[in-house]
């Protein structure tokens, strides 16, 4: 395909994992931090992350391609049947790896009615003419409830109607005091990953 900054963007199973859940040893900067906003009772976070590799491996059939990353460890990856140009990788091609999240959590009145979980996806093309390139993203939304504060490390523990837990961090911004257990807390996350072929290659493993 050349060296040409080829856009290629990828789908995954979204889902609010990512946040770090409360059962897991997971590291510090798994566990996003979030800041006051400028709407009242609504605090927010976002992450965005590069990182170079090499393609190790591509499955045709199943749309899967193996990526090394500077430390050695390769992490497979699905690619979503809307990118038109999959056929074009191989192995070889130096990849820079985007990835974004975001967090929007926004206090609920305790009368208000619960927001049943539900997740959007969207997509964008090139326009004709121009390169291949592509944009998908996903974002979830629904209530969620505050099942422990930990006031010493700011660690705010929340859990989805299916019980699953998850745990944010509050910034020192945040009136942590404000909130209290058994609240209600409308979440919305969003995430989104994109590789694009380049001529530059990452360093070699150490």
């Amino acid at each position: 395909m050349g060296r040409s900054e080829t856009a290629l963007l990828l789908a995954a199973t979204f889902t609010m994992a990512p946040l770090a859940r409360a059962d897991d040893q997971a590291k510090p900067s798994d566990t996003m931090t979030v800041k006051r906003s400028s709407k009242p009772g609504t605090v927010v976070a976002s992450q965005s992350e590069s990182v170079a590799a090499i393609i190790t491996a591509v499955d045709q059939d199943k749309r899967e391609i193996s990526l090394q990353g500077e430390n050695g460890r390769i992490e497979n990856m699905h690619v979503d049947d809307r990118v038109k140009n999959f056929s074009q990788l191989k192995v070889g091609d130096a990849v820079l790896v985007k990835f974004y999240r975001g967090l929007v959590l926004t206090m609920q009145a305790p009368d208000s009615a619960s927001v049943a979980p539900k997740v959007e996806a969207v997509a964008g093309g090139a326009a004709p003419g121009e390169k291949p390139a592509g944009a998908v993203a996903a974002v979830i939304r629904g209530t969620v409830t505050i099942q422990a504060i930990d006031s010493k490390t700011r660690i705010v523990t929340l859990v989805g109607p299916e019980g699953r837990q998850f745990r944010v961090k509050a910034g020192p911004d945040v009136r942590l005091e404000k909130a209290k257990v058994g609240d209600k807390v409308l979440a919305e996350y969003g995430e989104g990953l994109a590789i694009s072929v380049t001529s530059t290659r990452p360093s070699a493993p150490k």
